[in-house]
């Protein structure tokens, strides 16, 4: 397994609304004061972890069918407090930018273009835990069918280095898997 790149989910908000509450919590995008003014991820599992997470479940990706419910019953009964849920990352910028939404779910990428384009938002740390991500790439049992580039990534990687990654050979080797065999 190649980790591609990897980072964390957390609670962004915009500092010029959201005052004198506590910013470091799951909390915030269930907050009654907020009420018209949150948006949720549109990926169930994520506000899943999320809303279990904040209702005490410490490792909300082994939920039992019993935290299941509990947490589907939390998320239903806060569902009336959101504005929207958005799919892309670029929907949640804009639903941001415009005011739209005040607080909301989101990865790192939507602060940092938020904050590069001026907008007073940050992301808040919650107590209860922040969801972490990796994307990976794996390197098939037939690999070295691949061709050049996947035979010079498992030579570079056998000693640690890639010697020209600007060339994108640690990513062509494993993403471009060609026939391998089949």
């Amino acid at each position: 397994m190649i980790p591609i790149f990897f980072g964390f989910d957390s609670v962004i908000y915009n500092r010029d609304v959201v005052r004198d509450v506590d910013v470091d919590t799951w909390g915030l995008i269930f907050d009654e004061r907020f009420a018209g003014k949150i948006g949720w991820y549109d990926v169930a599992h994520q506000m899943f972890l999320a809303g279990g997470l904040f209702l005490g479940h410490k490792e909300p990706e082994r939920m039992d069918r019993n935290d299941l419910a509990e947490v589907t019953k939390f998320l239903i009964s806060k569902k009336k407090l959101v504005r929207t849920t958005y799919r892309t990352f670029s929907e949640c910028v804009n639903l941001m930018a415009s005011g739209e939404i005040v607080v909301s779910y989101a990865a790192v990428p939507i602060r940092s273009e938020l904050q590069q384009k001026g907008y007073n938002v940050t992301n808040g740390w919650p107590k209860e835990g922040v969801l972490s991500f990796s994307q990976n790439a794996y390197i098939p049992k037939d690999f070295e069918k691949v061709g050049y580039r996947a035979q010079r990534y498992k030579h570079d990687a056998g000693k640690g280095i890639c010697e020209q990654p600007d060339q994108g050979i640690w990513l062509h080797g494993v993403l471009d898997l060609g026939d391998c065999g089949n």
